[in-house]
């Protein structure tokens, strides 16, 4: 028989966040790098912060232009089209939290897209430590929440961590697109 859902968890980026992947090829022409230069720089930034290592000087001189580009990607955050209106009426009957691999600045960019009122607990890696798709981080989500993973559903936009947290015992949903977020919801509420 299956659990009631208790809990919905949201990955951030891709699922809540919205960003103008147009910055990258821009800030390569602006600073005259090759194509691709500055996703390259963002992605292995990202690998480190992820984890939450604070960076020496000698570290953070691999990402001379990071703060720019970041500042640059930051500007045009908003939330994925759809996704406040999920967000209240999932409100109405479930607790909610985010699960995401983020730098330290998470609670930051959920308050300036509009959304960190809805979480009751926000489970960041570079804050935790443990970055999906770690079983130990849905473990941690989990046991903040005091639920059992097959009371709650995890969003996310990356299929590997979904099947890892459906591994876990929770149910997962892949993010294509708000319609089909609700189509998926729908069903659980359904089955529940």
């Amino acid at each position: 028989m299956q659990s009631m859902i208790k809990v919905v968890f949201f990955d951030v980026g891709g699922v809540l966040l919205k960003q103008d992947s147009n910055v990258f090829d821009v800030f390569d022409k602006m600073n005259g790098f090759q194509s691709g230069e500055s996703v390259r720089l963002w992605t292995e930034y990202l690998h480190q912060a992820h984890t939450g290592k604070i960076f020496s000087p000698q570290q953070y001189y691999q990402f001379p232009q990071i703060t720019n580009l970041k500042n640059k990607l930051y500007e045009t955050n908003k939330p994925t089209r759809g996704i406040i209106r999920i967000l209240n009426e999932l409100s109405a009957s479930l607790r909610l939290g985010v699960i995401s691999n983020f730098t330290p600045d998470l609670d930051d960019v959920l308050k300036q897209i509009g959304v960190y009122d809805f979480f009751e607990h926000v489970i960041n890696s570079s804050q935790v430590g443990i970055k999906k798709p770690s079983p130990e981080i849905y473990n941690v989500s989990c046991s903040k929440f005091n639920i059992l993973p097959s009371e709650a559903i995890f969003v996310d936009d990356n299929s590997r961590n979904v099947e890892a947290a459906q591994d876990f015992g929770m149910n997962g949903i892949l993010f294509t697109g708000s319609d089909s977020l609700e189509t998926a919801l729908r069903q659980y509420s359904r089955n529940t």
